[in-house]
Parts: structure tokens; sequence; C-alpha cells
């Protein structure tokens, strides 16, 4: 798998720090869920030339990045709480995020195990349907999930209904 073959960056903010800070902030009772790793994700995403590695140009462009999704992140939670007392109830949270992204998808239908999908990026990527990403399907794929990331989506979209 080619998330795999990433090797490990060190970046100069963690990527999670953020998100830990949002999460803990929007629930402060805890994540229903635990979201996946962004690490490999985002190596995946900056490697512009496609090589398995991030070389210093492409670091500094995820260290940009990733500081525009701790504002983009801030900037979420801030509109979350509508009261502006620095705290997000489960009500604010509730309306507010149905304000920003609209009601949650229904559950995906289930499948028998012999009918197992792709990973999510390629589910999400996979234009011509054949469970591969080509070099365009990945270009797409990188430049969707870098917007996201940096505006504080979840860096892989939704399954469409």
């Amino acid at each position: 798998m080619l998330l795999a073959l990433l090797s490990f960056t060190a970046f100069a903010a963690p990527p999670e720090r953020c998100d830990e800070a949002f999460f803990s902030r929007v629930f402060p009772d805890g994540m229903p869920h635990r979201p996946p790793p962004l690490r490999p994700l985002l190596e995946f995403a900056w490697d512009a030339n496609d090589d398995g590695t991030l070389d210093d140009s492409e670091r500094a462009r995820l260290d940009r990045d990733v500081a525009l999704r701790c504002d983009a992140l801030e900037s979420i939670a801030d509109a979350l709480d509508a009261d502006g007392d620095g705290t997000i109830t489960p009500t604010e949270r509730h309306e507010g995020l149905q304000a920003l992204f609209g009601p949650p998808p229904p559950p995906p239908p289930s499948r028998p195990p012999e009918d197992r999908l792709p990973p999510p990026l390629i589910r999400a990527f996979d234009a011509d349907h054949d469970r591969t990403l080509s070099a365009a399907e990945r270009r797409v794929a990188r430049d969707e999930v870098r917007d996201r990331f940096r505006n504080g989506l979840p860096p892989i979209p939704p399954p469409e209904r």
C-alpha cells in the first residue's frame, strides 16, 4: 500500500496538536471516535514529486499549511461557541456543525465481508473505479486533501450518497 511506503517525517509543528486542541474544545467529554492518523495522509498529499519522501521545500509548504489549519480550526471552534463563553456545549456543537457542514451523512450500508471496499482515499478519488489511483487521480487527490486540510475540513471528503 502506497501510504505504508512513505517514510516518517518530522514536522515543525505536529499537525495532530492543532486537531487535538480543537477536538478537546469541541468534544470536552471525549471524541465519539478516534480520527485516523494524519501523518501518512499528509506525507502523501504534500509529496509533489511522488518520490515517497518530503524534501525541504515540500516540508516547508506542509508546515505553512499546518499553521493555516490551526488558524482555520480555531476559527471553526470560535464559530461553534455561540455564546462566546469559551466552552462549546453539546447543543452549540450540534447546531453549529450542522450550520457549517450540513446534516451528517447516513450510515453506510452494511456489506458482506467478501465485498470489502478499498481505503477511503482510493474510494474518494478513484474516478475510473479501478481501485487504484492513476497519476492524474493522485494529483486531484493531493490538491483536494491539501485544500480541505488547510480549511480545517476532514482531509478525505465523505462518501457521496
